[in-house]
């Protein structure tokens, strides 16, 4: 399996400004938690994330940049992926402050999310990509910073989940050639295909 070339990456090394924190009342367009960590955007092209219970917060200046979504942690926070203007999926790592384009979608392409979802171990992202001829789901690795993708489309699934403790990725009501979950093996990863039911008790 040849893995998909992604049509543009950049990494930016992010000269962020520290201040006071302050309780915010002035989130325009998303935020998420995750034990204490918040990520926002206070204003256009002002990115601002709040450290656990540090008395501090961060501001990334993101240029051109009007409306960010699809907020996401790793486990350990270190890691946020957001996307902006629905067309670009970035991670920020908290601890170098750096800011890195996983994926651009083309201009002409259609609006989809990348919904992407972090391992419980954080050192994978999972995401649906949108950038070539087939969408299909990836998986990208903050340490080797690239992506691989999956031997499967997403029209082959409902669903698409990690199961909890595992870098097992389940898929609910597949319907490709189950031969291809089984022989697909990533640093580790694994595919299954699984019912509703057990699926419900994965994330339970």
């Amino acid at each position: 399996m040849k893995p998909l070339v992604l049509g543009c990456c950049a990494i930016i090394l992010v000269f962020s400004t520290l201040v006071s924190a302050v309780t915010h009342t002035d989130n325009h367009y998303a935020a998420n938690k995750s034990n204490g960590y918040v990520a926002y955007m206070s204003e256009p092209e002002t990115l601002v994330i709040e450290l656990g219970t540090s008395t501090s917060k961060r501001e990334v200046h993101l240029p051109r940049v009007q409306q960010a979504s699809e907020f996401s942690w790793s486990n350990d926070n270190r890691y946020l992926t957001f996307t902006t203007h629905n067309q670009h999926l970035w991670l920020y790592d908290t601890q170098l402050a750096t800011l890195r384009l996983i994926e651009s979608m083309p201009s002409t392409a259609s609006k989809s999310k990348y919904s992407p979802q972090w391992s419980n171990a954080g050192n994978w992202l999972l995401f649906i990509s949108h950038n070539q001829m087939e969408t299909r789901p990836r998986v990208y690795s903050p340490l080797r910073k690239h992506s691989y993708a999956l031997p499967i489309s997403a029209d082959d699934f409902t669903h698409i989940a990690w199961a909890n403790h595992k870098n097992e990725i389940t898929l609910l009501d597949f319907v490709g050639k189950r031969e291809r979950l089984a022989s697909f093996k990533l640093f580790g990863i694994t595919l299954t295909a699984t019912d509703a039911r057990s699926l419900m008790a994965l994330k339970n």
